[in-house]
């Protein structure tokens, strides 16, 4: 019933199965046990669950599972078939509600975070992405995504509207929009108040629910920053409710 760190030789594969990649690799291997399905879960648990091309529930072991992603060289297996390894790549930085973990190779991506409710996790492989998220206490959903979401490994193409092949008479000039550093040298931080209706609090499952996984979300913004070199840091100014329900027409509507 933890997530344990087993010495073994392993056969890592991509999900596009043992064709598509395949190597052998002897190393610790992060692991997540079975868990039972909660008798109740988060309306956002049950759409990511119903939405996956497939899931599975297991129990995360906090403590074990920060043990085995500070190990020299990390793999973590989501589902039988799919075990990433991540080898020395793995780095720890402080988060909005604790600790992140970041992994990054020519084929996959991770993103851990570590927040009041459990972990969130976002894993890219290939053409797949993979989520951890927090179900019930100890208990988390693994799921394979099945909407169609960017992917850190793969450069998406222009949409055919913003392609022009037309030439130009002359190059316009670059314009740097990059934020500038600090006069001390420090790098620039960018705060954000994010605030969350009632309609979003009955999603995530109450408002302590809302305010981790928003924190999370502020977490995989820093990483992403991170991997890219951006030199930016994102960080939450305060997470509020409002009382507020929308009406689910579109986003310009609510606003107004």
């Amino acid at each position: 019933m933890l997530v344990v760190a087993t010495l073994g030789s392993v056969l890592a594969m991509s999900p596009g199965g043992p064709a598509a990649f395949a190597q052998a690799v002897d190393v610790p291997v992060v692991r997540f046990d079975a868990a039972s399905e909660p008798d109740e879960v988060a309306p956002i648990v049950d759409d990511s669950r119903f939405g996956a091309v497939r899931s599975r529930f297991v129990t995360v072991d906090v403590d074990a599972l920060t043990v085995g992603l500070s190990a020299p060289d990390v793999t973590i297996e989501l589902f039988h078939e799919v075990v990433v390894p991540f080898g020395s790549s793995g780095v720890w930085s402080a988060g909005e509600g604790g600790s992140t973990w970041s992994g990054t190779t020519p084929d996959a991506v991770a993103t851990l975070s570590f927040v009041a409710d459990g972990v969130h996790g976002a894993i890219s492989v290939g053409d797949a992405t993979y989520s951890i998220v927090p179900a019930s206490g100890s208990t988390h959903l693994v799921f394979e995504e099945g909407r169609i979401l960017p992917n850190e490994t793969e450069a998406e193409p222009l949409p055919p509207e913003f392609v022009n092949d037309a030439p130009s008479a002359a190059a316009p000039d670059v314009v740097d929009l990059s934020p500038e550093a600090a006069a001390d040298g420090a790098t620039p931080v960018v705060r954000v108040l994010t605030v969350y209706d009632e309609f979003s609090r009955d999603l995530f499952g109450g408002d302590a629910q809302a305010v981790a996984w928003l924190a999370a979300t502020i977490d995989e913004v820093n990483a992403a920053y991170a991997r890219s070199g951006a030199n930016l840091v994102m960080e939450s100014a305060s997470i509020e409710p409002v009382a507020y329900r929308g009406i689910g027409a579109s986003a310009n509507t609510e606003l107004n």
